[in-house]
């Protein structure tokens, strides 16, 4: 029994002896293209091309880097800007953490120092690559706000008004100081469930 071949999509008389890598077109020896050991089509190098020339003359918008910098002036702020808002709890504990921990050792001073550059970096290098991916993407929307309907800001502001309400009536700066460690700690054991949860999916 003879079996039937495909036939090429640009020659509809010729026998196909290769399928295209990116569009699975069948196609003769004459359209197949080698590239790096696979096949492509004329059509899929054209367009391959085409998109290579565009995305490499394209310049990543500055303002949007610029101004997760400047966010990042208050602590944890950068990362807000940047939608990544449990990065900035995380940093905003730790640089908390490293201010408190400067009362102890003047080495935790040089560490929230460096800390604080730090979180003003990567807020930029990270919008900058937000950006990036967005025009390498297609998508007009070349910017990042700050989503103000979040949860995260609802309980951020519950938290400030009872921390504000307690420190009328006892001494609450000792007794953050005491529970700070406690506070590392929890979040340090989220982070860790975090991870092997993720993993396990």
């Amino acid at each position: 029994m003879e079996t039937t071949r495909m036939k090429c999509a640009y020659h509809t008389t010729t026998d196909s002896v290769q399928l295209c890598l990116a569009c699975n077109r069948p196609l003769c020896p004459a359209c197949a293209h080698q590239v790096r050991g696979s096949a492509y089509c004329e059509e899929c190098l054209v367009h391959g091309a085409e998109w290579a020339a565009t995305v490499r003359h394209l310049r990543v918008p500055k303002a949007v880097a610029n101004r997760a910098a400047l966010l990042a002036i208050i602590p944890g702020m950068g990362a807000v800007y940047n939608n990544q808002y449990f990065k900035a709890l995380v940093y905003l504990v730790i640089f908390f953490a490293l201010c408190l921990a400067a009362d102890i050792h003047g080495i935790f001073v040089f560490a929230a120092l460096s800390f604080y550059a730090f979180m003003m970096v990567d807020s930029y290098r990270t919008a900058e690559e937000i950006q990036r991916q967005r025009v390498q993407e297609g998508d007009s929307t070349l910017h990042q706000t700050i989503d103000v309907t979040s949860p995260l800001w609802g309980g951020l502001v519950i938290v400030l008004g009872l921390i504000l309400t307690l420190s009328n009536y006892i001494n609450i700066s000792e007794q953050i100081r005491r529970l700070w460690p406690l506070v590392i700690i929890l979040l340090g054991l989220f982070m860790v469930y975090r991870s092997v949860s993720g993993n396990k999916t």
